[in-house]
């Protein structure tokens, strides 16, 4: 996963390698939000921006492109996001971009480091964490951070 940002966007590019024994499905006509994601390969993406490594937003996008999305526990959050996805025999990629205004509605600082968890989700198979401890369940104590610099005029 890598990340980057510009003035109005906060973007995540995402590759995977395909895991053997996971059957990895055409993507639906149409994307519905907030759609039921625990049967396929996924990434989560949780953003802590106050940093009180209890409470983060939680993006969530499988290998199909569909996307959930929530505010700590609550599903209704609905921010705008848009997600594009490819797939080879051997990876499939997603590249996500969500306004920061829908994140925050702070001026920017000089600098801006938020809390930052990112965990993959295979089902059957299990996860892969990057920050510890390293649960199915999102645990922001243990997010590392995500630096945001302001660009250079």
């Amino acid at each position: 996963v890598r990340a980057c940002f510009d003035q109005q966007y906060l973007y995540f590019g995402i590759r995977c390698q395909k895991a053997q024994g996971i059957t990895y499905s055409s993507p639906p006509a149409s994307r519905k939000r907030d759609a039921e994601l625990k049967e396929h390969d996924r990434v989560q993406i949780c953003l802590d921006i106050n940093r009180d490594y209890t409470t983060s937003y939680r993006l969530t996008v499988d290998s199909r492109g569909c996307t959930h999305d929530q505010l700590w526990m609550d599903a209704t959050w609905d921010p705008v996001w848009y997600v594009a996805r490819a797939e080879t025999e051997t990876h499939w990629t997603c590249e996500l971009a969500i306004r920061i205004d829908t994140l925050c509605d702070q001026k920017r600082t000089t600098e801006r480091v938020w809390a930052c968890g990112v965990q993959r989700i295979l089902p059957g198979k299990g996860f892969q964490s990057w920050s510890l401890p390293a649960s199915m369940e999102v645990d922001p104590s243990g997010f590392g951070h995500l630096q945001l610099p302001l660009p250079i005029d």
